[in-house]
């Protein structure tokens, strides 16, 4: 790991929610001055919570009022400040993007849109770029804070395609 971070300016974070600790705790020095980037979803709301942190959200702050949780990505940036990894910047992207879209690129048009989230302007930029450079169309979707947001939408829209493949397969 710690070739692939000194090598690289972009760091995508394709790991187990539940390694994320352990793996910014090893790194975080490594880590400095690079972007990290969260494709995590690590919960599953339901639509309640989902409009709660849109409807919280829009009233002020980036925590999730329903629930009290924060993103998955503000949870590694705060990891990195108490660290004192402060030169990381961290930024939310391609957590809509599915395994089947990864594969299938070529039959999707228009192309899956890539939301990307971060405080740093410029990690938000390169990491929109590269988006583009696979293929996708990118959106900037604001602050660190609204991560929570994206974690939230996919899981509205991803979770109600499940239902129905569960029923589907009963049937």
């Amino acid at each position: 790991h710690i070739d692939a971070i000194r090598n690289n300016d972009i760091v995508i974070l394709a790991i187990p929610h539940a390694a994320y600790e352990s793996f910014v705790t090893e790194y975080a020095i490594g880590l400095q001055g690079k972007i990290l980037v969260d494709i995590s979803n690590p919960v599953t709301p339901g639509l309640y919570s989902c409009m709660g942190s849109i409807i919280g959200r829009s009233c002020g702050g980036g925590e999730d009022r329903i629930t009290g949780k924060i993103s998955s990505a503000q949870y590694i940036q705060a990891q990195l400040c108490s660290l004192g990894a402060n030169g990381v910047h961290i930024v939310k992207a391609f957590n809509a993007i599915s395994a089947y879209e990864l594969e299938h690129m070529a039959a999707r048009l228009p192309p899956p849109i890539v939301t990307v989230s971060g405080d740093n302007e410029g990690a938000k930029l390169q990491v929109m770029n590269l988006a583009r450079r696979m293929g996708y169309s990118a959106l900037d979707f604001g602050g660190i804070e609204d991560s929570i947001i994206q974690e939230r939408t996919v899981h509205r829209f991803f979770d109600g395609w499940v239902s129905a493949v569960i029923v589907r397969a009963v049937v």
